[in-house]
């Protein structure tokens, strides 16, 4: 199956055994020729493990009935990326909500939120947290990999490196770290993601 509920998206595991010398083209089922027009695919999936190179800041807002309260993560967000400010994280949780910002927009970012944080009683305040490191791990290899993420937390938690968030997504997976912890973190995942059979280039 190349792609799911008429979606013009491929499915994330079409093509895992296509090399970089594979020709791949994607066609209309109907026209069951090779020949006809299509996408042409060209080169191979590979897996990937990058250190994002700027520092983060990770902006907490607190509140109370997050979940039950819709809407409220567009009335956060909004003002941010109305103002051109990329989010580099998102996470929601029973009482917070964090978003992640490059360390040159945190100010800037606190500012356009925190009036949405004064207008709405669900919500009680805004924090920030500088010097933030994000690492970025992707290979197709994670959907179908049990154990995956223990394989790269545990050398991480042996070697005292804490994560302050980890996020996962089909075939990525974001890891934020202390500043100072960044290239040491990635040295131990790069290994973890090797002994585990997943070759990476960076």
């Amino acid at each position: 199956v190349l792609a799911e509920g008429g979606a013009k998206v491929l499915h994330p595991q079409a093509l895992k055994f296509k090399t970089s010398r594979m020709k791949a083209k994607i066609i209309h089922f109907k026209n069951g020729n090779l020949a006809a027009e299509g996408t042409e695919i060209i080169g191979a999936f590979r897996s990937k493990l990058t250190l994002f190179k700027e520092k983060l800041t990770m902006i907490t807002i607190l509140g109370t009935e997050i979940f039950n309260t819709p809407g409220l993560l567009k009335k956060i967000i909004t003002p941010v990326s109305d103002n051109d400010i990329s989010l580099y994280g998102v996470s929601i949780g029973t009482k917070h909500i964090g978003i992640y910002v490059m360390e040159n927009y945190a100010q800037q970012s606190y500012d356009l939120i925190h009036p949405t944080v004064i207008k709405n009683e669900r919500l009680k305040s805004v924090t920030l947290k500088n010097n933030i490191a994000l690492i970025i791990a992707r290979s197709r290899d994670f959907i179908e990999t049990p154990g995956i993420i223990e394989r790269i937390t545990r050398p991480l938690a042996e070697n005292n490196i804490n994560i302050i968030e980890m996020t996962t997504i089909k075939t990525d997976i974001l890891i934020f770290f202390e500043w100072k912890d960044r290239e040491f973190a990635y040295k131990i995942i790069n290994k973890s993601l090797k002994e585990a059979g997943i070759k990476v280039t960076n």
